[in-house]
Order: structure tokens, then sequence, then C-alpha cells
């Protein structure tokens, strides 16, 4: 499987020719070990989710919410381990984590859920990223809703961007590569219906090295 993570591909472009072989696992499974030696495991957990904007008063007599947080990206651990080839190993990748959902009327966002953790044997695990903090209701300076956050990490989801008065907020986008977190969802305008809902963190990613 190629792989095309930013950052981390410059570090395996140059471990790859020193170590002999990569192998790229994105799904959660029981991996057989293909010789005995030395091994390189680089883990990333899941991104967080975004959280949703802040609502407003839906008669426009207040102002627009503020957009609500980007989620976290997830953690990134490298590993040294020594296996005996037919050995099972156990993978588990760390998904990612919900979006805050969107909210109707004058209240607080819904803050994202955090993402899953990266598991392999031996190897150190990868922590999920948390999720974003949910916007405030009707806190900007007018009628226009305020837009979210970018989510953490390389290839972090873009925040929802400031919604027109009378407008639901606009939706955080999902994280782009591994273990990126969701973008925050847009406040929702003055007189809008509802905030907008973050976007989806990026789940985790195991590489093996060899």
């Amino acid at each position: 499987m190629e792989l095309t993570v930013p950052g981390i591909t410059k570090i395996t472009d140059a471990l790859v020719p020193l170590l002999g072989r990569m192998e790229v696992l994105t799904t959660s499974q029981n991996w057989t070990v293909p010789r005995t030696g030395d091994y390189l495991v680089i883990l990333i957990g899941g991104g967080g989710g975004g959280g949703s904007g802040g609502g407003s008063d839906p008669g426009g007599t207040t102002n627009g919410g503020t957009g609500g947080q980007g989620g976290g990206a997830g953690n990134m651990t490298f590993s040294k381990v020594s296996y005996v080839k037919g050995d099972t190993k156990t993978v588990t990748i760390g998904a990612g984590g919900s979006p805050g959902v969107g909210v109707l009327g004058n209240v607080i966002g819904n803050t994202g859920t955090q993402g899953g953790h990266t598991y392999f044997t031996s190897a150190n695990s990868a922590y999920g990223g948390m999720g974003g903090i949910p916007g405030a209701p009707s806190k900007g300076a007018d009628a226009t809703g305020y837009p979210g956050t970018n989510g953490y990490g390389m290839g972090g989801g873009q925040a929802g961007g400031y919604s027109a008065p009378a407008s639901n907020g606009k939706t955080g986008y999902a994280g782009f590569s591994p273990g990126a977190g969701g973008g925050g969802g847009g406040g929702t305008g003055s007189g809008g219906a509802s905030s907008g809902p973050g976007g989806i963190g990026k789940a985790g990613i195991a590489i093996i090295i060899y």
C-alpha cells in the first residue's frame, strides 16, 4: 500500500532503504510476523472529532453563535521491537472521533468525541486525539455566525466558515491524513435554525518497517 502522509513519508522514505520493507495497516487485524528480526513500528491514534458551533435564537433577536474547536491530532509513537517469524501480533487501529452534532436554539454546541487508541502487540500505544470543544451561543459581535477552528495535526479538517444572518452554521470538514482531527463546525447566524456540526476525525494507522 502506498503511503502518502505528509511528514511521515519523509521518515519512511529514509528508513525503508536501510531496513528493506514497509507494511501499512489501516484496519484492525491479526498480523503474522514474516521473518525473525528487528522491526520499527510507527503507530498513530485516531483524530478527535470537531466540536459543533454554538446556536442562536431562531427568531433573530440575538447575535450569531461562535464556531466549535477542531479535534486534536492522534498521538504518534515509535517502537523498536524484536519478533519471531510465524508469531501473530494483534493490531487495533484507532477510529476517528465522532463530530459534535449541531444544535437548535440559543444553546452551547456539542463536544466532539476522542479518537480511538491504536495498539500493536509489544509496541508503544498511540492515544487518540481529544474531541473539539463546542462553540458558545450568541456571542458574536453581530448577527453573523462565527467560524470554528481547523482540526489539529497534519491534514486536519477545515473549519466551517462564517454563516450569514438567518443562515445555518457551516459544517466542519473531516480530517484528511491518518490521525488528523476534524474541523470545528460554524456557529449559527442570527435567526438560523441549526449550528454546524463538526468534522469527523481521521482513523489512525500502523506502519511496520523491517
